[in-house]
């Protein structure tokens, strides 16, 4: 074998090992980055009552209204009622509450019902995202 041929050889020799030295790095980042993503856990709480009444006052108000619960807080000061007639509602089940707008018979118009939408956290006994 010629001297050219063994500088080839050794030339190929080299790349190669490079290459699996690469690839060998580049694996085990990549399982390593996975094995940390799967192991991250997001924490969770169960929605129910014992949790919505937790959350009883105006600058943390959540209401479960027909087996859904909302945070309405952002809600306080722009119901047309004003902030007192939504106040005893937080931390509770206030279906009865919001179908007879506190007592006096009658429920909430369509578009109320529809803004209330936007407050949905999810329904009793789901779990969410903190």
């Amino acid at each position: 074998m010629t001297i050219k041929n063994e500088l080839i050889i050794g030339i190929v020799a080299s790349l190669f090992i490079c290459f699996m030295v690469f690839n060998k790095i580049s694996n085990y980042n990549k399982n390593n980055s996975q094995t940390l993503v799967n192991t991250k856990k997001t924490p969770t709480q169960l929605l129910n009552l014992a949790e919505v009444s937790k959350h009883n006052t105006i600058s943390d108000c959540w209401f479960i209204f027909e087996n859904n619960v909302y945070d309405i807080t952002s809600y306080f000061g722009s119901h047309p009622g004003g902030d007192q007639t939504m106040i005893s509602s937080c931390g509770t089940d206030a279906t009865v509450a919001y179908n007879t707008k506190g007592g006096r018979g009658k429920g909430h118009s369509v578009n109320a019902d529809q803004d209330l939408e936007k407050y949905l956290l999810g329904k009793v006994g789901d779990a969410i995202s903190k």
